[in-house]
């Protein structure tokens, strides 16, 4: 039941004559790499969208703005924190909850008792978001620890090699551009950009074991505008 005409063109546009001519249907992971495309890239670079959400990773190539393949693997944002369950914290996470026990006196008290919280439960999205949109300063702090900060680089290092693998086997050829979106990306935020950067090119070279890798890394800062606006265009 639609209580009016505008209901009934957002849940069936197809209902409406003409309406073809100015509404695509896209995929949710598709969408940002047209707002990438758009905001970053020259476009007819050969590159990559890595979209890593709490427990899939997805990856796509693209040229000249078409996709040339689509993939995914089962390792993604949620492995840093949990067992691969997904049902009980790994030691990561009990770091997390040391560390903030420590670091108490320093952060803001509501920063603390959320993040301890949070951090106790099994979702991705709200520790991520909480951290980096409410008290990124004090969220950061956490991860000034040469233990933890090591665990996120190897983590980091796990999906990117996948994903280097995944590109080899696909489509045989080093990306220009390498962007970054889904919640679970917002871990490689905490990596400063020449971190980030320096991983990406290692970690491509080795895999196609090819020297002077010059891979241009972007991250989307808000994911879900990213999905929204790439519909746009």
């Amino acid at each position: 039941y639609f209580r009016n005409d505008a209901q009934q063109l957002l849940a069936q546009p197809q209902a409406y004559d003409g309406i073809n001519d100015f509404v695509k249907s896209t995929n949710e992971s598709l969408s940002p790499f047209y707002y990438c495309m758009a905001m970053h890239t020259a476009p007819h670079a050969y590159q990559l969208l890595i979209d890593i959400g709490g427990g899939s990773s997805d990856v796509m190539g693209f040229e000249a703005g078409t996709p040339q393949f689509i993939s995914s693997f089962n390792f993604a944002g949620n492995d840093l924190y949990l067992y691969k369950s997904h049902t009980k914290a790994n030691i990561v996470r009990k770091c997390i909850n040391t560390l903030c026990d420590k670091l108490k006196d320093s952060m803001k008290k509501s920063v603390f008792t959320d993040t301890i919280r949070i951090s106790n439960g099994e979702n991705l999205s709200s520790l991520m978001n909480y951290g980096f949109q409410k008290f990124p300063a004090d969220f950061n702090l956490i991860w000034t620890n040469p233990k933890l900060r090591f665990m996120l680089k190897f983590h980091a290092a796990a999906i990117l090699y996948q994903t280097a693998q995944l590109c080899k086997a696909n489509k045989d050829e080093i990306p220009a551009y390498v962007h970054m979106t889904g919640n679970g990306s917002k871990l490689f935020r905490i990596l400063h950009d020449d971190e980030r950067r320096k991983l990406v090119n290692g970690i491509f070279a080795a895999v196609f074991d090819a020297a002077d890798v010059n891979i241009q890394v972007s991250d989307v800062r808000n994911p879900k505008f990213a999905a929204a606006q790439g519909c746009l265009y």
